[in-house]
């Protein structure tokens, strides 16, 4: 399933969706209990992406119910991956408040790991990665006509990287 979504993301879709083909056949041979259901939300994420474009509320389901699975296990990073495919998805649809809180809590949920990690390269690294949750959010703002929020959104991705720096070990200095 991994490797559909690094082929998915090369743009070969039909070795994409060979590959989630197999893994599903490959996922009904397995025994019911933990492995089962992880290869099943794993599926769900990599047939979503699958339908994104296509179906988007095929794709919206998918992502839901992986969403469940990975929040009710307990999952860390997962959850916020499976967000923000959700959040695209919704957008697809034309449900921009939906993508929007989709969206707001994947931020959330960042922010809440992100002050879990000890150095400030790995928390740097960790926001580089929300880039595209800010940059969507903004968009969805922008598209609902909500301007003042689609500017904050920007100048809160923006201020981070500040803010973490003011907080942590880096001399202001070598901030300005």
């Amino acid at each position: 399933m991994g490797r559909a979504g690094v082929v998915l993301l090369s743009g070969t879709q039909g070795a994409a969706t060979g590959d989630v083909a197999r893994a599903r056949l490959l996922w009904t041979k397995t025994e019911p209990g933990a492995l089962h259901d992880r290869m099943l939300a794993d599926l769900e994420v990599a047939e979503g992406g699958l339908q994104l474009t296509s179906n988007p509320q095929a794709a919206a389901l998918s992502f839901e119910s992986a969403l469940r699975y990975f929040e009710g296990v307990g999952r860390t990073f997962q959850p916020l991956a499976t967000r923000y495919q959700l959040a695209r998805a919704r957008v697809a649809q034309g449900r921009v408040e939906e993508a929007r809180s989709s969206l707001e809590r994947g931020l959330s949920s960042r922010e809440s790991l992100r002050a879990t990690l000890r150095s400030e390269s790995q928390r740097e690294s960790f926001f580089d990665e929300a880039q595209a949750f800010f940059d969507d959010l903004v968009r969805v703002y922008f598209r609902a006509g909500d301007m003042k929020s689609a500017f904050d959104a920007a100048e809160r991705s923006r201020s981070r990287v500040l803010l973490d720096r003011l907080a942590g070990d880096t001399p202001v200095a070598a901030v300005v």
